[in-house]
């Protein structure tokens, strides 16, 4: 019998297989998503991290996972330059839980 099990912080690998599986299946539906997995970092002169972007492109359309700039950059588009920093995408997608978190 199959159950459901929900998995705090589950493994990389387990996390491939599904991946893997959903890729497959839509390649069959609808062509080779040319998947890239990819982060797009914001550093200064010292080279500390002070923004990234965590994302993947496939399908040529940017799926941002998690965009973050540090408090005393935002406002100055630092984020939206991170966005448009992806050459070859058709288009992005974006999801938040703050409504002024891609402001």
């Amino acid at each position: 019998m199959l159950h459901v099990v929900l998995e705090h912080d589950p493994a990389i690998e387990d996390q491939r297989v599904v991946d893997e599986g959903f890729l497959t299946a839509q390649a069959d539906r609808v062509g080779d998503p040319h998947l890239d997995v990819f982060a797009c970092f914001l550093r200064d002169e010292r080279r500390p991290i002070q923004g990234g972007l965590l994302g993947r492109l496939w399908w040529r359309w940017l799926y941002v996972e998690r965009l973050w700039v540090t408090p005393a950059l935002r406002g100055q588009g630092h984020g939206r330059h991170q966005i448009a920093n992806e050459e070859g995408a058709r288009g992005s997608q974006k999801a938040t839980f703050h409504y002024n978190s891609l402001c």
